[in-house]
């Protein structure tokens, strides 16, 4: 009896990994999920710059927890985080005129000495992850593997090979351009070398087809059929997008509004200050607005003021009057701030009662 093929299930990771795009944690799952369905081993094709370290852990750990054993074919470039991901497959091979990227994670931040602490510390915890990964891999000694870690360190296949970073070398990708000598490589951006390898690799990968059904119905897409082109379903959803954006923005100034007319009510401001306030909380949003007008007291009117005053020079003669024993009965801390503040007047009240 002849031999049953395995089934190879195939996904591509090209491109940035990015919280928003398709190289996503949630997105990479979805897909992982579905080339996986059946399968007897995937492959995983990796050409990425990297990118968030977070959306990187996620897929390291969906390839890790796949009952299906996965092998990594690096066709392009594995930089940063990317080269985390390949450490958790079964097998990493790499195309001979492929290159591996590795540097320390890093971040960008504003913010007050406790977030930029905090952020360092992340930054370490990040690093200390990468060099026990690095080191599981290779074999070799945390220190060793720290070195990888000081500037960006280029790897060639060979390179690569004999570091233990991958387990063998295949040939290029078809119709690949020859690279640029490995000395421009080492001194050329990651961004670069990337844009270097991204034309010819889309063109050649065959890219897994869009699941039209599953769009058109998780987003309920009107006006498109499995039958239609991809540029259709992906204009179909593109109007959804927007229409739950516009949908978004209108609830957003409604909240604006409302909450600019109540404090118009409240008397906080005035029907002139009013679109300066809207434009306040359009720029800088619902909360910033919130504490905006959390800070202003209500207005009084003229004629409350007056009142105000009158009440209190009414109270003022009322306790023109007042004797020793109606100050201690009445307002004994008033009387304690008179002796301090005003002891003529103090000792004129003392007297009257015990000089007797």
């Amino acid at each position: 009896m002849a031999k049953q093929s395995k089934k190879v299930g195939k996904v591509y990771l090209y491109g940035e990994i990015n919280e928003c795009n398709e190289n996503s944690a949630v997105n990479f799952m979805r897909r992982y999920k579905d080339a996986s369905n059946g399968a007897d081993e995937m492959r995983l094709h990796l050409h990425s710059v990297g990118g968030s370290c977070f959306d990187a852990n996620v897929i390291c750990n969906t390839i890790a927890q796949s009952s299906v054993p996965c092998d990594v074919y690096i066709d392009g470039i594995a930089a940063s985080m990317a080269s985390i991901i390949m450490l958790y497959s079964r097998k990493t091979y790499m195309a001979e005129n492929a290159f591996i990227m590795i540097h320390s994670p890093w971040t960008a931040i504003v913010g007050t000495a406790e977030d930029l602490e905090k952020a360092a510390k992340l930054l370490r915890s990040l690093c200390e992850n990468a060099i026990e990964a690095y080191s599981k891999r290779t074999k070799k000694t945390p220190e060793e593997v720290a070195e990888w870690l000081i500037g960006d360190n280029w790897f060639s296949a060979k390179e690569a090979l004999a570091e233990g970073l991958i387990d063998g070398i295949v040939e290029d990708v078809s119709s690949l351009p020859e690279i640029q000598l490995e000395e421009e490589i080492r001194n050329s951006s990651v961004g670069a070398i990337y844009r270097h390898y991204k034309a010819t690799l889309i063109n050649n990968q065959k890219v897994e087809q869009m699941d039209k059904a599953s769009l058109i119905k998780k987003f309920n897409l009107e006006g498109v059929t499995v039958d239609s082109s991809d540029a259709d379903v992906e204009a179909a959803l593109d109007a959804k997008m927007q229409a739950k954006d516009a949908a978004v923005m209108a609830a957003k100034d409604n909240q604006i509004s409302d909450i600019v007319g109540t404090a118009i009510e409240e008397k906080k401001i005035t029907e002139k200050q009013k679109d300066t306030y809207l434009n306040i909380g359009k720029t800088s949003g619902v909360e910033a607005l919130k504490a905006v007008l959390g800070d202003i007291k209500p207005q009084m009117s003229i004629s409350s003021v007056i009142n105000a005053n009158n009440q209190s020079q009414s109270q003022d003669e009322v306790r023109a009057s007042w004797n020793f024993d109606k100050w201690q009965e009445k307002d004994p801390r008033g009387l304690e701030k008179m002796e301090k503040e005003d002891n003529k007047a103090f000792m004129l009240l003392y007297q009257a009662k015990y000089s007797n």
